[in-house]
């Protein structure tokens, strides 16, 4: 009785599956748990999406190299939206659609921040790659934002070591898909309002009171939703 039941639910999950093209889902606080780790049971149900040729698309504001660890273990082979839509990789992590910042905004952004405080972090996110003027800086910043020892300060949950460059080359602002400044919540506060008011093409808000996000007003992640599912037609 109990395997006839078990078949009825596949049959029924399976009657379920057909009704859906794809599946997109974030990662931070919905996928992965309080420990950066995904439950069992989700995991269960996602590979039997994945085996019902359904693509399960990671969404985040994570960079690329940050979802692709997490992409292998579901064993999904989608594509994935990066910097909340900013930017959109194939399933060989190609470039597919990309809304980077212009590129005199974003330099004159990021040098904005230190003449207003040269106390905020700024890391700067373009394409694969993490950008930071000084490593000593942003493992400062993490250490007091996460309270981490030195040896973890050299990389972020996903893993990823940032690239330390010259922010006066202007190579740097080439195609700048994200800025991230971190420092102290009334640091970030003051320099939202600065920001807001000088740079009004571009969309800045706190997702933390640590944490300012900076990227193009043209990028969201329902607009690289909406061009998926034109990629997977």
């Amino acid at each position: 009785m109990g395997e006839i039941d078990n078949k009825a639910e596949k049959r029924k999950d399976a009657d379920i599956m057909k009704k859906y093209k794809a599946v997109f889902s974030d990662i931070d606080g919905t996928l992965l748990n309080s420990k950066h780790q995904i439950p069992e049971n989700t995991r269960k149900k996602i590979k039997q999406i994945n085996q019902n040729g359904i693509p399960y698309v990671l969404v985040s504001a994570r960079m690329p190299k940050g979802m692709t660890a997490i992409r292998a273990e579901l064993e999904a082979k989608s594509p994935m939206i990066c910097y909340s839509g900013a930017l959109v990789v194939d399933e060989e992590d190609h470039p597919i659609y990309s809304v980077a910042m212009p590129q005199e905004v974003a330099m004159k952004l990021c040098r904005r921040v230190y003449e207003l405080n040269p106390k905020i972090s700024v890391n700067i996110y373009t394409n694969d790659e993490w950008l930071v003027k000084d490593k000593k800086e942003y493992c400062l910043s993490i250490l007091e934002q996460l309270g981490l020892s030195k040896d973890e300060c050299k990389r972020d949950i996903t893993g990823v070591i940032p690239q330390e460059v010259s922010f006066e080359d202007e190579e740097v602002y080439k195609e700048v898909h994200k800025v991230l400044c971190m420092g102290d919540k009334e640091d970030i506060a003051a320099l939202e309002q600065q920001l807001v008011k000088e740079f009004p093409q571009i969309r800045i808000y706190r997702s933390k009171d640590t944490y300012l996000e900076i990227m193009s007003m043209k990028a969201s992640k329902s607009d690289a939703i909406h061009m998926l599912k034109d990629h997977f037609h």
